[in-house]
C-alpha cells in the first residue's frame, strides 16, 4: 500500500515541476527587442532600443542603447547641439507568472552610463579700454561635458498581448552627476539670477532619485 502511494506522489510532484516549467517559459521571453518612446521627451532625448535574452529558467540580461538627439526646435543657448549616447545593462529575475492577466512580475538590478555633450553660446558685454568709456558685445562658445554613471534597483512587470507586450517598472537609483565647462562661462552664469530654475541642475553631487521605466516590445520566436 505505502509503494503505490509513494509513486503517485513521485508522479504528482513531477507533473507539478513540468507545469511551473512550462508557465515560467511561455512567460519569460527568449529573445526579446524593446523601444522606450517616452526617453524621446525627456531633457536630453534619445532613440531608445533595448534587447533582453533569456540566460535561466528565472533570469534575463538585458543591453540598451540609445542615440541622443537635437531637436532643431531647441533654441535655448544654453544647451546647443545636443550629443552623445547612454548605456543601460540589467539583470531581470522573474517570478509570480499569472496566466488569467497574461503578464509575469520581476525584480532588476540595472548599471547605467549617461555621457551627452553640448554648446553653450553666452553673449557678454565688455570693456574695450581700461577707462572702460566703450563697451562691445562679444559672443563664447563652449562645450559641455555631462557625465551620470549609476546604479538602481527595482520592480517591474511585463503585460502581454500576444506577442507584443508593454514593460513598466519603478525604483530607485544613485546617480553619479557630473558637469564640466569653462570656468569663465560657469561663473558668469552663476551670477546670472534669471537663471534661477536650475533645469537642469548642473551641480556635481551624488543622488538618490526615483526611476520610472515605460517599454514597448516584441517577443521573438
Amino acid at each position: 500500500m505505502i509503494r503505490p502511494l509513494l509513486f503517485l506522489l513521485v508522479i504528482i510532484s513531477t507533473e507539478c515541476i513540468a507545469q511551473d516549467s512550462l508557465l515560467y517559459q511561455s512567460f519569460i521571453p527568449r529573445h526579446a527587442v524593446k523601444i522606450s518612446p517616452f526617453h524621446l521627451l525627456s531633457f536630453y532625448p534619445t532613440i531608445q532600443l533595448a534587447y533582453e535574452v533569456k540566460i535561466a529558467k528565472r533570469l534575463s540580461f538585458q543591453i540598451e542603447g540609445g542615440y541622443v538627439i537635437n531637436y532643431k526646435v531647441n533654441v535655448d543657448p544654453e544647451y546647443q547641439n545636443k550629443r552623445g549616447g547612454k548605456g543601460k545593462l540589467e539583470l531581470h529575475y522573474y517570478m509570480l507568472p499569472s496566466t488569467r492577466a497574461q503578464l509575469i512580475f520581476y525584480g532588476a538590478a540595472e548599471l547605467y552610463y549617461n555621457a551627452v555633450d553640448f554648446d553653450r553660446r553666452v553673449t557678454r558685454e565688455e570693456c574695450f579700454n581700461t577707462d572702460c568709456n566703450q563697451r562691445i558685445t562679444r559672443q563664447y562658445t563652449t562645450k559641455v561635458m555631462y557625465r551620470e554613471p549609476g546604479i538602481g534597483l527595482k520592480m517591474g512587470f511585463v503585460k502581454y498581448f500576444s506577442d507584443f507586450f508593454i514593460d513598466i517598472n519603478s525604483g530607485w537609483a544613485i546617480r553619479f552627476i557630473s558637469y564640466t565647462e569653462s570656468e569663465n562661462i560657469r561663473n558668469f552664469f552663476n551670477n546670472d539670477n534669471m537663471r534661477w530654475l536650475n533645469i537642469p541642475n548642473e551641480e556635481d553631487r551624488v543622488a538618490l532619485a526615483p526611476i520610472i521605466g515605460i517599454r514597448l516590445g516584441y517577443r521573438l520566436k
